[in-house]
C-alpha cells in the first residue's frame, strides 16, 4: 500500500509495540522496534474510555481511506467466538461493524514470509458483508467466514501463525 502511495492508518494502544516499559527503554529502544510501522502507518491511539480513536477510524473509511485493524480479540469491546481448527477462536467485531457502518470494503490481509527479510503481502477480496441486519449478528456471521478462510493459512504454513494459545477447545 506504501508503495502505491495510499496511507494506512492503525488504531494502537499508548503502549503498542513498547516492549521496554523502562524510562531509557522507552526513549531510546521503542522507537527503534516502532519504527518501521511508524514509516508505513498513521498510528491513531486509542484512549481508555474514550470513542475518539473510532471516530477518527470512521472518518479516514468515510474519506475512502485504508485502515488496518487488528482481529485479535479485544479488551473491553465486543468479541464472537467463532469455530476454528476443531476448536474455538474469539475475534474482535469492530472491523465488521465499521465496514458496515461506512460502506467500507473488508479486505483481509495475509503476511507471509516467503524468506530471510522477504514478505509475500496477499489482499483477498471483500469479506461479504450481506447476512443479517443486527450488528451482533453480521459481525458473527462475517467473523466465521473469516475464520475460514484464516484456518486456510494456518494449515498451509502453520508455523507462521503465532496465536496457537488463542485456539479454545
Amino acid at each position: 500500500f506504501h508503495r502505491a502511495g495510499l496511507p494506512v492508518s492503525r488504531p494502537s494502544d499508548e503502549l503498542h509495540g513498547y516492549f521496554w516499559r523502562s524510562r531509557f527503554g522507552r526513549r531510546w529502544l521503542n522507537p527503534i522496534q516502532n519504527a518501521v510501522e511508524r514509516r508505513y502507518c498513521e498510528r491513531i491511539v486509542v484512549e481508555p474510555r474514550s470513542m475518539r480513536h473510532l471516530r477518527a477510524l470512521r472518518a479516514r473509511l468515510l474519506d475512502n481511506r485504508l485502515v488496518s485493524l487488528y482481529w485479535d480479540e479485544l479488551a473491553g469491546t465486543r468479541n464472537v467466538t467463532v469455530p476454528f481448527l476443531g476448536g474455538r477462536l474469539r475475534v474482535a467485531t469492530r472491523a465488521v461493524t465499521l465496514a458496515a457502518e461506512t460502506g467500507a470494503a473488508l479486505l483481509p490481509v495475509f503476511p507471509l514470509a516467503v524468506g530471510p527479510d522477504t514478505y509475500r503481502v496477499i489482499v483477498e477480496p471483500p469479506v461479504d458483508l450481506d447476512g443479517p441486519r443486527g450488528r451482533r449478528d453480521l459481525a458473527a456471521v462475517a467473523a466465521a467466514r473469516q475464520a475460514a478462510r484464516l484456518e486456510w493459512y494456518v494449515r498451509r504454513w502453520p508455523d507462521q501463525w503465532l496465536d496457537w494459545w488463542r485456539v479454545m477447545p
